[in-house]
């Protein structure tokens, strides 16, 4: 975090404005979590429940293979107190119910230091996990929703969202200590405040994301951050009071759903933010595309090309475009004839190799080596092995003709 303490504060001694985001959070998933079970519910649904190990379990005596739900949670009745360790299945009444979801405020300011979540878990609920000393968590792969304040205000390092999440909650990571992230490809919207006053120096965006909600990213460390192509929204102050300078890389067009530079704009103030993006997806051959020398109010600039310099040898090679930050794959060697490709060079007098693990950060040209390949000698006479002396090479007619005659006078005298 950058401004708070390592360890979360009890929910009570808060600042008033984050208890009053807290008690409307609160407030709203207590009303979605109750008219979720009323519509969700079978008219003939009979809850059953269990406590054991301090953990307490709920399912329906009607249809165990439903599963059950992690309800509550008491560190000071189970064996592993504050290092809890989730079973992934549960006997009620003689039924075996594999542990699906983890409900609201199962374990929330229960002390926590470390949880196992299992992999049969595949919903963990509003405010799941909310204020507890948690130095990290694992969400196993199992899991595809990750509700509201699922984890904030815990103090987390490190995070591993598993590869089957669908959807990040609202303030689900507030307010911890996490350094990098890796949002993976199933993720297709972040909720608001969700990263919100962390320490982030690096976020790694999935390739399916769609929807970045207002404040998500606000208040971390970044320098820079790549959008993949899917993005088609980011809202009010998702990036605001990140590192200086920040680097935005768009892979695709320009996102339909976007505030302006400004004191919310979705990537902050106009300043030190820098837009790349590729030529392709310019205005006006694509429509509300990117505008140079600005775009939303904030500075752009054109990914750089490369171009191939093939010193009029060899089939030509198109010029790349290549995303900020990146490094050039090496094209495949070119070929001509009576040449060899001697490797690509930064200048035209063929000093300096190119080297493909670098940074591409501006155009550049690269230009081909080329080495002539010595001509073979087509009239070379062979020589003799023992003697070093050359002997005329005959033509294979000739020598031909020339056996056949011996042949025929050797025949004549033994006749």
């Amino acid at each position: 975090m950058n401004s708070a303490a390592s360890s979360p504060a009890p929910i009570a001694d808060r600042p008033a404005n984050r208890m009053g985001r807290i008690a409307a959070v609160l407030v709203a998933s207590a009303l979605v979590a109750a008219g979720s079970a009323i519509a969700a519910t079978p008219a003939y649904a009979f809850p059953v429940l269990i406590t054991q190990d301090g953990m307490t379990f709920e399912g329906d005596d009607f249809d165990p293979a439903a599963g059950a739900t992690v309800t509550a949670y008491n560190p000071t009745a189970a064996s592993g107190g504050t290092d809890a360790v989730i079973p992934s299945s549960v006997t009620i009444s003689g039924d075996t119910y594999p542990v699906v979801s983890i409900g609201y405020a199962a374990f929330r300011d229960e002390g926590l230091t470390s949880v196992v979540i299992p992999s049969s878990v595949k919903v963990i609920g509003n405010s799941a996990f909310e204020a507890n000393h948690l130095d990290s968590a694992v969400i196993p792969n199992s899991v595809t929703s990750l509700g509201d304040s699922a984890f904030n205000y815990n103090g987390m390092t490190t995070v591993t969202i598993g590869n089957s999440v669908e959807s990040i909650g609202e303030y689900a990571f507030e307010d911890n200590d996490l350094e990098t992230v890796v949002i993976p490809d199933s993720v297709t919207t972040i909720g608001e405040y969700a990263f919100y006053e962390n320490s982030l120096t690096s976020v790694t965006l999935g390739s399916s994301l769609v929807t970045i909600d207002d404040s998500a990213f606000e208040g971390n460390l970044l320098t820079s951050v790549t959008f993949p192509a899917s993005i088609a929204a980011i809202g009010a102050g998702a990036f605001q009071l990140n590192g200086s300078p920040f680097d935005v890389v768009f892979l695709g067009a320009a996102p339909t759903m976007f505030v302006p530079a400004g004191l919310n704009g979705s990537l902050g103030a106009s300043s030190p933010t820098l837009v790349h993006y590729g030529s392709a997806f310019a205005a006006p051959a694509v429509a509300a595309g990117f505008t140079s020398p600005t775009w939303q109010g904030y500075n752009v600039i054109l990914n750089p090309i490369v171009t191939f310099d093939l010193a009029g040898r060899g089939a030509a090679i198109a010029p790349t475009e290549v995303p900020f930050g990146a490094a050039l794959a090496a094209p495949a060697e070119p070929t001509a004839s009576g040449y060899t490709f001697d490797g690509w060079y930064t200048d035209a007098a063929l000093t300096t190799l190119a080297d493909f693990s670098t940074v591409i950060a501006a155009d550049t040209a690269l230009f081909a080596g080329w080495s002539a390949v010595a001509a073979a000698a087509a009239d070379a006479e062979p020589m003799l092995a023992a003697t070093g002396i050359s002997a005329p090479l005959l033509p294979i007619g000739v020598l031909a003709a020339l056996l056949l005659a011996a042949g025929i006078v050797l025949r004549r005298r033994m006749a």
